[in-house]
């Protein structure tokens, strides 16, 4: 008797020692995303520390969960993740449950809002034949997905992120972040890419990770990203939160604590617009053929390639290659999808002028998590002629042909224009004409040196005696200046 009461009591303590070991779940109370097919949710499962022996043998379930497109949880990961379709929208309560072997268990649950999502539009005609450019543009409109990856994970000794996405012909492309030092590596055959974070990452603190998939995947195998199919995460690692958002939403309950929004500057012609001083009732003077540049510095990164500036309706995009000058730092290093400074120049050209009267301008770029910044600015063109500043200088002064090879004509302009330089001999006869386009050397906006030769159309030296040169704007059929050449040989 005492032997069977001694085996009960073993038997109980083993049961109550292994429900006190069972771990318990807490996930998040409730979650909202877009159902149709290609936005996703994934987070982690809060776990209470258990053994390894009790880790090993726990068995998961989700109940609550569909026959078709069931949400999906790794066990190694503790992430969830799923892909709700367009026929899934609406109230879903998911209880996710771990089991031992003894049948012990415990549960967590979360309430999930399928949200009701516009349909995405059929991709364009010739969608196959498109530059790769026009395709990045055109997909980031058509597949509107989940494709921001932001992961707290901290590293014992090692881990790697796979991310497995389909593009835009829906084939599977692999995409793997490895915390390391080094170039990346790519295998377009095989649609494979291997993208190092840098050693930074491999340290026993919490780093945060966050990716642009879409900028990923475009950057390394030159192609279109549609939707995220499976997110795995393999080594020795702390995973502490992990979220996938769109440009619409954050879709996780774990959130972005922090996000630092650049300043952004706008100047024309070098000339800052103050918002304190302009608006639309008091824009700001500007020319017809501004140098338009914006600038900007963020400590958490912008997608360069994703910033376009309006001027009314007129769209340039850095995507299309519409900038004059693009100048961008890597927020981290070469191979990372965001910057933490940027400069765009957009250079008029006289034969685009900006027409007389008001305009506005907004320039936008977005950060890592979709998020739109944007600057607006309200100008008006008003009729400025362009003009010399200072006098031209001459040298060298004598010139002799015979000696120097060229001569240096040297002057500054207020604004970028279609220039003429003619240079007339004693008896009044053209001895030099030369033209210089908008933006060129000759006709760009500040410090133009041209240079001659000192011989005519017909390939004759001119002879010693005082020149008299002049600068005509084009456009304006308007001397700028005159100067005077001496020559003496």
């Amino acid at each position: 008797m005492k032997i069977f009461i001694s085996i009960i009591m073993c038997f109980s303590w083993l049961v109550l020692s292994a429900v006190a070991e069972v771990p318990t779940l807490t996930l998040p109370e409730a979650v909202e995303v877009y159902g149709n097919g290609l936005n996703s949710l994934a987070f982690v499962v809060k776990q209470s520390a258990v053994s390894p022996e009790v880790e090993r043998s726990l068995r998961f379930l989700i109940k609550g969960a569909p026959a078709n497109n069931p949400p999906v949880f790794d066990a190694s990961s503790k992430l969830f993740f799923w892909r709700p379709e367009p026929n899934q929208v609406g109230q879903h309560t998911f209880t996710l449950v771990a089991k031992d072997p003894l049948g012990v268990q415990s549960s967590g649950s979360v309430r999930i809002n399928v949200l009701a999502a516009a349909s995405p539009e059929a991709l364009p005609k010739g969608w196959q034949d498109f530059k790769l450019a026009e395709k990045y543009l055109v997909g980031r409109k058509y597949l509107p997905s989940s494709n921001y990856l932001q992961a707290d994970i901290a590293a014992r000794p090692e881990y790697e992120i796979e991310v497995l996405v389909k593009d835009s012909l829906d084939e599977n492309c692999l995409l793997t972040y490895l915390p390391k030092e080094g170039r990346n590596q790519v295998n377009k055959t095989q649609k494979t890419a291997t993208i190092m974070l840098g050693g930074q990452y491999a340290s026993d603190s919490i780093k945060t990770i966050r990716r642009d998939l879409y900028e990923d995947l475009f950057n390394t195998l030159d192609l279109v990203f549609k939707q995220v199919e499976s997110v795995k995460i393999k080594g020795d690692y702390l995973l502490k939160d992990f979220c996938l958002s769109n440009k619409l939403a954050l879709i996780s309950a774990a959130g972005v604590d922090e996000i630092y929004v650049p300043k952004l500057n706008i100047a024309f012609d070098d000339r800052y617009y103050e918002a304190t001083l302009y608006s639309q009732k008091e824009p700001m003077m500007i020319s017809d053929i501004p140098e338009i540049k914006v600038d900007l510095n963020t400590s958490s990164g912008v997608i360069w390639r994703r910033a376009r500036l309006f001027i009314n309706e007129a769209e340039y995009s850095a995507a299309w290659g519409d900038f004059s000058v693009v100048v961008a730092k890597p927020y981290k290093d070469a191979s990372s999808f965001d910057v933490d400074y940027a400069m765009y120049v957009l250079k008029m050209s006289a034969a685009k002028k900006l027409p007389f009267g008001e305009h506005h301008l907004v320039f936008e770029v977005e950060n890592a998590y979709g998020q739109l910044l944007s600057l607006e600015a309200y100008a008006r063109v008003v009729t400025v002629p362009t003009q010399l500043e200072g006098a031209p200088m001459v040298f060298p002064s004598p010139f002799n042909p015979a000696r120097d090879s060229e001569v240096k004509i040297q002057y500054r302009l207020s604004l970028q224009s279609n220039i003429e330089v003619v240079i007339f001999g004693g008896d009044g006869s053209t001895v030099m004409k030369q033209r210089y386009s908008t933006g060129d050397e000759g006709g760009k906006k500040g410090l133009n040196t041209i240079v001659w030769s000192g011989k005519t159309d017909a390939n004759m030296t001119v002879s010693n005696g005082i020149y008299i040169g002049v600068i005509i704007d084009r456009d304006e059929n308007r001397i700028l200046d005159k100067f005077r050449l001496t020559v003496f040989r």
